[in-house]
């Protein structure tokens, strides 16, 4: 039963193939993931010059 499952989504798969179009900049993406690091460190290091304050990290 898997195997058809699995077959069929394959199949489904590449009909696609040809019919969409996916057109990413990932250049684009990544360079603005690091201006939003440089950003985020740039604020870090202005809260952290503020006497008794503690700048905790976002884990997200």
């Amino acid at each position: 039963m898997d195997e058809d499952v699995r077959r069929k989504k394959l199949e489904d798969l590449l009909a696609l193939r040809g019919k969409v179009a996916i057109d990413y900049d990932w250049v684009r993406e990544e360079n603005a993931e690091l201006k939003a690091t440089e950003n985020e460190d740039i604020i870090d290091s202005h809260f952290e010059a503020v006497p008794g304050l503690t700048v905790v990290k976002n884990p997200l």
